[in-house]
């Protein structure tokens, strides 16, 4: 994971697209900050946030639909979070961390306790 000065963080993942909407809210309780809007499309996803104090942001999920699937079919993605304001580096970081920690828990099964 990278967090950049610009408020930005990124990370990619071994995962499951169709667990993306069920792992970033891990992320999300973390770093204070709730979805606005989201947009869904074959290789990208977006969620606009705010955060507890107002500054907004957004996180992207994107993947190579053509790409090949690891050994438990998961598929390549990238999260990328980005928020503005002083804490925006740190929140973004928390974003991107908490809600790939949950795809990884979830990653070749139907189903895993949250940890």
């Amino acid at each position: 994971m990278i967090a950049a000065a610009d408020g930005s963080a990124i990370a990619t993942l071994w995962a499951d697209w169709d667990d993306l909407n069920a792992s970033i809210g891990s992320g999300l309780t973390y770093a204070e900050s709730a979805v606005l809007d989201t947009t869904s499309a074959d290789d990208r996803r977006t969620w606009s946030l705010v955060t507890i104090d107002n500054h907004t942001g957004l996180l992207t999920a994107t993947r190579d639909p053509l790409a090949r699937r690891d050994s438990r079919g998961c598929e390549h993605l990238t999260l990328t979070a980005a928020l503005e304001g002083s804490k925006g580096g740190h929140r973004a970081a928390l974003i991107v961390s908490g809600a790939a920690a949950r795809l990884k828990q979830l990653a070749g099964v139907d189903w895993a306790p949250r940890k």
